[in-house]
């Protein structure tokens, strides 16, 4: 499906790496650490092949980060979907899943953990005990480690168009200001695709029910809501 020529993501995608063969992380048990028990871990990875070729984020303005589950069936589009919101400024990228560093999972991070991209940005694999699935940010202690001052909530087929004209998430807070964002997405089923810089693009139009939102006004304890993951939880 052609999206509509008014939508311009700045959207390039490029084909998936390879997964080579490596051990999984092996992470310290939280329970002594002062974090609650749901949480159990997390990785950090540096997906940069150079330091040089890392994106550096300004420290002057507003910080974003992403929250997605991430399973084996998002292998196909997952460079892609990390590419994108770096591309778009995001500082941090948080995927999660119930156990996700433990052996069922090993494929994930092991591609995961073999990709190299320009540019790069902060990804973290968070396992957790249990995972809302129907409603992801509602996870219990997953709020808590995030430190950047806005977050993305999407699947990680989800790729965000910005307006046109607006070239990153720093230059959306610039020109339109506010705390909260409804935007129109793509969903991306393939790494495999010709880049575009102009419509049209490939995809299925999503519609403007994925939300950004200024993390201080979500409470830690996020109730149910109409909707559900496509309404913002408010304090």
């Amino acid at each position: 499906m052609a999206v509509s020529p008014h939508l311009r993501p700045w959207l390039l995608l490029l084909l998936a790496a390879s997964v080579t063969s490596m051990q999984l992380p092996k992470f310290e048990d939280t329970e002594d650490s002062g974090t609650s028990s749901n949480f159990q871990g997390e990785l950090v990875l540096d997906l940069a092949p150079d330091p040089d070729e890392s994106v550096m984020h300004s420290a002057d303005g507003p910080s974003f980060c992403v929250i997605a589950r991430v399973t084996t069936a998002d292998l196909p589009y997952m460079e892609s979907f990390l590419r994108h919101y770096s591309r778009l400024g995001v500082n941090t990228i948080y995927l999660f899943n119930d156990g996700l560093l433990e052996a069922k999972h090993a494929d994930v991070v092991q591609y995961l953990q073999a990709l190299r991209m320009t540019p790069s940005t902060t990804v973290k694999l968070l396992s957790f005990k249990e995972v809302k699935h129907d409603d992801p940010v509602g996870t219990a202690d997953l709020l808590p480690l995030l430190k950047e001052d806005y977050v993305i909530n999407v699947d990680a087929d989800e790729f965000w168009i910005l307006p046109k004209n607006i070239s990153s998430l720093p230059n959306l807070l610039r020109e339109h200001p506010a705390d909260i964002y409804f935007m129109r997405w793509v969903m991306v089923v393939d790494d495999d695709m010709q880049s575009a810089i102009e419509a049209p693009y490939e995809g299925t139009v999503g519609f403007p029910g994925k939300w950004m939102a200024n993390l201080s006004m979500i409470p830690r304890d996020v109730y149910p809501r109409p909707f559900g993951h496509h309404t913002v939880p408010l304090r």
